[in-house]
């Protein structure tokens, strides 16, 4: 900010910020923050035990997130995930698996694995991802 500048440079400079700030109120600005607010939300802290490491690549093991306020975007290239404060880029092939996760779904890496195409071993290793970061736990059916 040019405190020391001149009237005029102080003019300039005040168009410019306008101009900015003019651009960055799109219509749906309110929406894109309430998203990213829900997606910073930290969840509710819920035990992974015993798999705290490299999660077992067991067709019964439940996995659900741990935060109801994750988002979901990208699709072709590439799908992004918001959760428990943390985001991860992934290839669009877990997309099915994030889906069901983010509609609050506790489901089995079987019914992960069948619904996306994925492997069981390859549900596990995402699940291990997300749950070293406290957004997902993964428990046995109860």
């Amino acid at each position: 900010m040019p405190t020391v500048a001149g009237p005029s440079d102080r003019t300039v400079y005040a168009e410019q910020l306008r101009k900015e700030v003019a651009e960055a109120l799109h219509p749906h600005v309110v929406s894109e923050f309430a998203a990213s607010l829900d997606a910073r939300d930290p969840g509710r802290p819920a035990p992974s035990l015993p798999h705290i490491g490299d999660v077992p690549a067991d067709p019964g093991l439940v996995l659900a997130l741990t935060t109801a306020l994750a988002a979901l975007e990208g699709a072709d290239e590439a799908v992004v995930l918001r959760a428990a404060g943390h985001e991860w880029e992934l290839h669009p092939s877990v997309r099915p698996v994030l889906e069901a996760l983010v509609s609050g779904a506790r489901l089995t890496f079987g019914d992960l694995a069948e619904r996306s195409g994925l492997t069981v071993e390859q549900v596990a290793a995402l699940a291990t991802e997300l749950v070293s970061k406290d957004a997902a736990a993964a428990s046995h059916p109860s």
